[in-house]
Formats: structure tokens, sequence, C-alpha cells
């Protein structure tokens, strides 16, 4: 998807927003950081680690390095 897209949804009792499926069909990943920015929220997309497999030689397991990186992203926050 290209371009924006607004669309208004509602938060339920529980603090829960529901994306709708033709705008989740769009995103690249399922991981995202959700930053207050003044009076709204973004979110920012986690690039998937495993779309890295096999370029670069690492230790560690998977949930190491989504940590990791989750833990790199959340310091640029």
């Amino acid at each position: 998807m290209v371009g924006k897209m607004e669309i208004v949804v509602e938060i339920d009792s529980k603090g829960r927003i529901v994306i709708p499926s033709n705008l989740r069909r769009g995103l690249t990943s399922k991981r995202m950081i959700l930053r207050k920015v003044d009076d709204h929220l973004e979110l920012i997309p986690l690039p998937n680690p495993a779309s890295l497999k096999g370029k670069y030689r690492i230790e560690g397991s998977m949930e190491d390095i989504e940590e990791l990186q989750e833990q790199k992203l959340l310091e640029r926050v």
C-alpha cells in the first residue's frame, strides 16, 4: 500500500484498537512500536528479523535477536 489511508476506530474498555483487515493486509510487520507524540499515537513497524536470515553470521536464538532489535529501536524513540 502506498500513500495515506485514514479510518475512524474506537478504543474499547480494555484499551484495544481493532485495525481493519484492509489496513492490516498492507502492513509488512505484525510487531510495532507504539509511540505517544503530543496528543496522538503512532505505530511504527518493526522489520521482521527472519527476513535477514542467512545474510549475516550471528550468535543467538531468533528470540534473542528480536529482543535486541526491540531494545535498539526503543533507544531511538
